[in-house]
């Protein structure tokens, strides 16, 4: 990682050199208060300049993962205190605890399905008295 850091640093020097040398031409010709410059050379060198930006901060975002990496501070120095400890039996979820919530939503979906299959109830809520008590 320490070599990847200082190829990635040399690369951005690098970069920002060429940054430099594109930026001067720019700079005598706004200096010099002439338009005589070309347009297709203005062009040529604003992308340059924009390819040379996205290549600086790809480079900038590599050096501070890489950073980040390699900090001290980012390790963490961890070992196991006691020997791992699993109990046999399990703590959740209970046995009985299952077949009871089972039991009483089987009681209650049985309650319900009845209640909308019974033809009398059907019809005494509809209003019709028909059935002969």
């Amino acid at each position: 990682m320490k070599n990847n850091l200082a190829d990635v640093t040399a690369s951005l020097k690098k970069i920002e050199d060429e940054r430099s040398a594109i930026l001067e031409p720019i700079k005598k010709a706004n200096s010099a208060g002439t338009i005589e410059r070309k347009f297709s050379e203005s062009i040529l060198l604003a992308s340059m300049l924009k390819s040379n930006d996205t290549e600086t901060r790809a480079f900038r975002d590599q050096i501070n993962s890489l950073d980040e990496q390699l900090s001290p501070y980012r390790t963490f120095n961890t070992k196991a205190v006691t020997e791992i400890y699993v109990p046999k039996p399990a703590a959740y979820p209970k046995k009985i605890i299952g077949v009871l919530i089972g039991l009483i939503l089987g009681c209650l979906i049985a309650a319900i399905w009845s209640l909308i299959r019974d033809k009398d109830l059907r019809e005494l809520l509809r209003g019709n008295s028909a059935i002969d008590i």
